[in-house]
């Protein structure tokens, strides 16, 4: 994908944590929801023409399809990127309407042939790794993911988000986000509080060289 402007960029944000989550960390998915958006409109917004927020009742997958289709056939669009705040297992992922496999996310966006204007997939969902490869099969040109629960989002989301703003390659983002001691400290902190399957080590499918500008 050749290098894109400004006018040319556009993002969509999908948050939903809080209403598939388990009800004893409400009060984490709600924190975690709120900063996912705040965050990110702060920090990325001077860098994409639009940013398309899906949260709470909004964020279910036929929207979300809708949107991704609508934003990637704006004639001015050239690269459009989604990031995925949502619950995930293997090769599955939970909407405000329930959970879907990333293999049928996949068929679906697909079918719409988007693949020239798609670029960066980045999921904060559990499991992402599985999920990775089927976005890229759909179309993007880069995915990302952890390989398994993911509890390093407090380090990882705005270590990556400060890079590909600054014009780094993803793979430099990924890399940075995934801090070992860092990483570590927080999986073993989520194992302990009941999450025996933490792994937050993130790896991308696609190309490793995207970057934003």
């Amino acid at each position: 994908m050749s290098d894109v402007v400004k006018s040319q960029r556009e993002l969509l944000l999908v948050i939903n944590l809080v209403d598939q989550g388990q009800d004893k960390w409400r009060w984490l998915y709600q924190w975690l929801d709120a900063n996912a958006e705040a965050y990110t409109l702060a920090t990325l917004t001077q860098f994409y023409n639009r940013i398309s927020v899906l949260k709470g009742p909004a964020a279910t997958c036929q929207v979300f399809i809708q949107e991704l289709t609508v934003m990637a056939s704006q004639p001015h669009v050239k690269a459009l990127d989604v990031f995925l705040h949502l619950h995930g297992g293997k090769r599955k992922l939970w909407f405000e309407d329930g959970v879907i496999g990333t293999d049928t996310l996949r068929d679906q966006i697909k079918v719409k042939s988007l693949g020239h204007r798609l670029r960066l997939l980045y999921s904060v969902a559990c499991y992402g790794e599985t999920h990775a490869q089927d976005f890229v099969d759909a179309g993007f040109r880069t995915a990302s993911g952890a390989r398994g629960v993911n509890a390093n989002s407090t380090h990882d989301y705005p270590t990556q988000l400060a890079l590909w703003s600054s014009g780094s390659y993803y793979k430099t983002a990924v890399q940075q986000g995934n801090n070992p001691p860092l990483r570590l400290m927080h999986d073993n902190a989520a194992r302990l509080a009941g999450f025996p399957d933490a792994d937050s080590e993130k790896f991308i499918r696609g190309k490793m060289y995207t970057h934003h500008i």
